[in-house]
């Protein structure tokens, strides 16, 4: 069993990553100011998880990027 829960969270860890506010900026080579718009537009994908703090996922950006 605990192999089988190893496993899975393996697989799900290479479908989703996430990363601060920085690392997205410095990724895509954008200001601070087009970033944070960025992750306010409606259907970005990015959580907020703290007060004010965010995280993005990289895996998911380009393709909402292409949907532009």
């Amino acid at each position: 069993m605990r192999k089988e829960r190893d496993k899975m969270a393996k697989s799900n860890s290479r479908e989703e990553e996430w990363v601060t506010v920085p690392k997205f900026m410095e990724h895509y080579d954008l200001s601070s100011a087009t970033a944070y718009r960025i992750i306010h537009a409606k259907g970005f994908p990015s959580q907020r998880v703290t007060k004010r703090a965010y995280r993005v996922d990289l895996s998911r950006t380009d393709k909402y990027f292409k949907s532009l």
